[in-house]
């Protein structure tokens, strides 16, 4: 089975900047699939380029999954410029229970506090997601910055 997973840039406090989706294997999504989001910046936002330089940035990530029991917890690793983030993401509760109604999916945000992000210069970046292991039964992961 192929999920989409859902890249959302958002400059800070100004409101979507970037959207971006890329395929990933629901049934084994491995430490080698990285999932690669490029974006521009520039001094001047436009429409088309809406992140600038200079400009502090905050992540936070929004991850659908299936609803399964048990549900384990999902590491990821985010890398943008020259800064590598292991993240920890509880998809269930305490117990391992998936959280909310019991339906097919589930989606769940988290604000990442340790991934600030200045663009120090114009032109070219790609922020770079994969998990920690091997995981199964998550649909999208959706990046934001704020």
């Amino acid at each position: 089975m192929v999920a989409t997973t859902t890249l959302l840039l958002l400059a800070c406090s100004e409101g979507r900047m970037y959207d971006t989706s890329v395929d990933v294997d629901a049934d084994a999504w491995t430490p080698t699939d990285t999932l690669c989001y490029p974006m521009r910046v520039e001094s001047v936002p436009s429409p088309r380029y809406p992140l600038r330089r200079d400009y502090p940035c905050r992540l936070s990530l929004a991850v659908r999954s299936e609803c399964v029991y048990p549900m384990a917890d999902l590491i990821v690793h985010v890398r943008l410029q020259d800064h590598t983030y292991r993240v920890a993401l509880p998809l269930g509760d305490e117990e391992g229970r998936p959280t909310g109604s019991w339906s097919s999916t589930q989606v769940k945000e988290f604000d990442v506090t340790q991934c600030d992000f200045v663009f120090p210069d114009t032109g070219s970046y790609v922020m770079q997601i994969w998990p920690d292991r091997e995981v199964q039964h998550i649909l999208s992961v959706t990046a934001t910055l704020h």
